[in-house]
């Protein structure tokens, strides 16, 4: 809505105007939006206006009561000053100031109640509003301007909220003088309220300053048996009737209701514990305290190396098993990177095995034991080499090699002898391979590994 002013008037000025209906779309009721209509009885503000004018109804002497409503977040300077027939105002919740002399000379008044929402009243508000009986000051309230309930003759009762202290008739908030009433006005300071979302007073009042948890120690090992005990300290000490009530990982802990909990049967892990601590209504909770119990290695016999092994062309097992005590289980595999089995490994062939074994940890109270090699060895096995029974043969010189019967060469599981059978000799004359010249030998053969 335009704003007007008291040398360009709104078109309406004077006329005999009893009800105004504020349409859609308006958010604000304009400077001398209806100053001086003295017979409007009527005033519906409805809840998209947030804002009225300075002199936005000065002089309606004939408005009785007016709702301001929620929308409303300030209310000008003057803008509701000589309505006279005003008994009731209700200033809604969004309300943050009002404006100086807005409900100057509004002699019809006769309580008035001031949301929380408003920070501030402007110089002069409700001056000379003698029939003024009764204030309620909101709980938000920081600054009320000079004057502003002067020459409110009838008014005997004011509640300021929790927050004020009173000094003879000042009213306080700390050290900073809020307003001072005339001699003839009771002043009743609201009393602290508990909030349950809070835990103070909506001024912040709350007995108790801190709640600290502490603990003899904040990290350990793993046992079974382990324990701990953490303790609320509440600030200040004399604080009587306190009860408590203690959370792990934000569950409730039930059957605790006492300054100090006992850890017990804690698994490995990070648990985070806190306090509430409830005085009369009142409660404060404690800063989160972190505990790690820390997980440990299993207790273990490592597997050894099976000794003597000579290759038999059968699966030998290659390690002893290895054993856990508590805390896991052991498992082997032929390669590093697994896969791990709790079978034992077996091999065959003559030579160099490697077996790794790992300790698989139970958790989440014992750890995992990185892979361990073992080094295994099979030794080759050793042929049978057997000549005929009572082997002599003759030989006629030739100039070549001696031609003789060969032995018979046996491996182990009857496996068959393709390669290269050596001689030597030794008699007449000694060398390697087959005597050449005449004479009596001896041959001894030998096979290649």
């Amino acid at each position: 809505m335009e704003d007007w002013s008291y040398s360009n008037p709104a078109p309406w000025y004077g006329a005999s105007i009893t009800n105004v209906v504020i349409e859609n779309g308006v958010t604000s009721i304009g400077d001398y939006a209806f100053n001086g209509c003295t017979d409007l009885t009527n005033a519906d503000i409805p809840d998209f206006v947030t804002s009225i004018g300075d002199y936005a109804f000065q002089e309606c002497t004939g408005l009785t009561s007016v709702t301001i409503p929620d929308s409303v977040a300030s209310i000008g300077s003057l803008a509701f000053r000589e309505c006279t027939g005003l008994t009731s105002v209700t200033i809604g919740d969004s309300v943050t100031s009002i404006g100086l002399q807005a409900f100057r000379e509004c002699t019809g008044l006769t309580s008035v109640t001031i949301g929380d929402s408003v920070t501030s009243i402007g110089l002069q508000a409700f001056r000379e509003c003698t029939g003024l009986t009764s204030v309620t000051i909101g709980d938000s309230v920081t600054s009320i301007g000079l004057q502003a309930f002067v020459n409110c003759t009838d008014l005997k009762s004011v509640t300021a909220p929790c927050k004020c202290t009173v000094k003879e008739q000042k009213v306080l908030v700390g050290e900073t003088l809020l307003y001072e009433f005339d001699g003839g006005v009771t002043i009743t300071i609201e009393p602290h309220t508990a909030l349950a979302d809070t835990g103070s007073c909506v001024c912040g009042y709350n007995p108790i300053e801190s709640v600290t948890v502490t603990g003899h120690k904040t990290s350990w090992d793993y046992a079974p048996d382990a324990t701990a005990t953490l303790t609320a300290e509440v600030e200040p000490a004399s604080l009587s009737n306190a009860t408590y009530a203690w959370k792990k990982d934000n569950e409730v802990i039930s059957g605790v209701n006492d300054n100090t909990l006992a850890l017990t049967n804690l698994d490995a892990g990070e648990y985070t514990y806190a306090c509430t601590v409830t005085v009369d209504g009142y409660w404060k909770i404690s800063e989160p305290f972190t505990v790690t119990v820390n997980s440990i290695d299993p207790t273990y016999t490592p597997p050894t190396a099976t000794t003597n092994l000579t290759y038999n062309g059968g699966e030998r097992a290659l390690v002893t098993a290895g054993t856990v005590t508590v805390g896991g289980t052991m498992k082997y595999s032929t390669t590093e990177n697994g896969p791990y089995t709790e079978t034992i490994p077996t091999g065959i062939s003559a030579g160099n095995h490697t077996v790794y074994y790992m300790v698989e940890g139970d958790e989440p109270n014992y750890n995992d034991i990185a892979p361990q090699p073992v080094t295994v060895t099979i030794a080759p096995a050793s042929p049978t080499i057997a000549w005929a029974a009572n082997a002599t043969e003759n030989a006629e010189y030739t100039g070549a090699a001696a031609s003789i019967t060969p032995p018979t060469v046996t491996l182990v599981n009857n496996e068959s002898y393709s390669g290269t059978i050596n001689y030597s000799y030794t008699g007449t004359s000694s060398g390697s391979g087959l005597p050449i010249n005449a004479g009596t030998y001896t041959v001894t053969a030998s096979i290649e590994a």
